[in-house]
């Protein structure tokens, strides 16, 4: 039996996948058209991966089907053959924190805290759990509000991977996105491990704490290391070592927690 599921309108788009409200339920789906094998792949790792995670700073799994596509109606099919794409069931969220910094018109430093403790807590969640996310950018970090609360959701595990904490894995292809991918991720005669994410976070934490825009000073900061004007020596300290070049002098997500509650909180 299939079932029609109507779509209201488009939230988002990227690389691994479009992003829809549908009528019937009020939840996000996120559809995924497959073209090879190796992108068959990537999405069974997701939802594999999806399926065993439950924190409240990762977005909320639902399920997932198969189906094709007719005008605007997403048509569930029970088989293998003739499916077009995958839709992913998940928690609906009201917008991105990328959409959410080029909104606001002023840091608010208690706010951009808070929003950053969320998000080391979802991160140290994957981390704990063997998983690196490999592409953690404000596009892929999501924000719910809720009765006059926030809360940040972590999504888009695409190119996420089980890793060992100890062991590093061979590349694969380079993941990730420019200006947000550690150094290592971006040479393919080298390894690398769950650290790649921590460097992403350097710069989600500089991205909260300043009110340029990335573009604005992304360039300078990967050509002589200069960061933009932030509010203390002790936050430019840690996004200094949470993007050093080397991955084994970049800390652990609770030693950035605690850096956090016991430097500037």
């Amino acid at each position: 039996m299939s079932y029609k599921y109507e779509v209201v309108r488009e939230l988002g788009a990227g690389g691994s996948g479009t992003v829809y409200r549908v009528k019937e339920k009020d939840i996000a789906l996120k559809l995924i058209f497959v073209k090879d094998y190796n992108q068959q792949q990537e999405i069974e790792r997701e939802i594999a991966i999806l399926e065993k995670l439950q924190h409240k700073n990762i977005v909320k799994y639902y399920g997932c089907k198969l189906v094709t596509m007719t005008d605007n109606s997403l048509i569930e099919i029970n088989r293998m053959t003739n499916y077009k794409a995958v839709t992913i069931f998940m928690e609906l969220c009201n917008h991105s924190l990328a959409f959410e910094l080029k909104s606001r018109h002023t840091v608010v430093p208690n706010e951009s805290l808070n929003i950053f403790k969320e998000i080391i807590d979802g991160v140290q969640y994957l981390h704990l759990n063997g998983i690196m996310h490999r592409d953690l950018k404000p596009e892929n970090i999501l924000i719910k509000r809720e009765n006059g609360a926030y809360f940040i959701k972590i999504s888009d595990f695409g190119l996420s991977k089980y890793v060992s904490t100890h062991l590093p894995i061979k590349h694969s292809g380079i993941k990730g996105t420019p200006g947000y991918r550690a150094p290592e991720q971006q040479d393919p005669k080298v390894t690398y491990n769950y650290k790649v994410d921590i460097f992403s976070l350097g710069i989600i934490l500089t991205e909260l704490y300043t009110n340029y825009p990335v573009k604005s000073w992304l360039k300078d900061f990967w050509d002589k290391k200069a960061l933009p004007p932030l509010p203390s020596k002790e936050i430019e300290n840690l996004v200094n070592v949470m993007t050093d070049k080397d991955p084994v002098k970049r800390p652990e997500c609770i030693d950035i927690k605690n850096h956090i509650c016991l430097q500037f909180a």
